[in-house]
């Protein structure tokens, strides 16, 4: 079944549309569903150390959930795909800390009229979200250009929300 992003036409943009992601519910449905957290315990006494991070004071044990050295590396390379380190690199040249956000999804917005939208894109095919102005920016999809592309198409975005925030600041009919 073709998932409801499919006939939006943006499914390099979506991680579930990745090959890397097919390849991550493979590897569970044929190697981790019908395993038990007690066996995998079981054979590896030192599964909490090799499953958990620490930073400063902060652990994150994940060594009760239904992961193995194979899944972590099928997890890297799903972020690999879906250009998570060039986007963490890019961004933090600006001193932009990508690591402390998390994207939304339209559900989560409010329910309010926003004074602008861009979508990137997507043209009739992008979601509804209500709108005083709205604009389809033809911009690329950064995730699989090297990264001095990657900073390219990020100025082009961070110059064309500069120049819209700077519209909406001037009063009406202001030149």
């Amino acid at each position: 079944m073709a998932n409801a992003y499919t006939s939006r036409k943006l499914s390099a943009r979506y991680p579930t549309d990745l090959a890397a992601w097919k390849n991550l519910a493979k590897h569970y449905r044929e190697d981790m569903r019908a395993r038990e957290l007690r066996d995998l315990f079981a054979r590896d006494k030192k599964r909490a150390e090799r499953f958990s991070l620490t930073a400063n004071d902060l652990t994150l044990d994940y060594s009760k959930t239904h992961v193995i050295a194979t899944t972590k590396k099928l997890f890297a390379q799903l972020a690999r795909q879906a250009g998570v380190p060039a986007a963490i690199e890019a961004m933090s040249e600006l001193g932009y800390d990508l690591s402390t956000h998390e994207s939304k999804s339209l559900d989560e917005l409010p329910q309010v009229t926003f004074d602008f939208v861009a979508t990137m894109g997507c043209g009739d095919a992008c979601p509804m979200v209500r709108a005083r102005q709205r604009a389809d920016w033809s911009i690329p999809d950064p995730k699989h250009l090297p990264a001095d592309e990657f900073r390219v198409v990020r100025d082009l975005i961070h110059a064309r929300v500069r120049a819209m925030l700077d519209e909406l600041d001037s009063p009406p009919g202001a030149a």
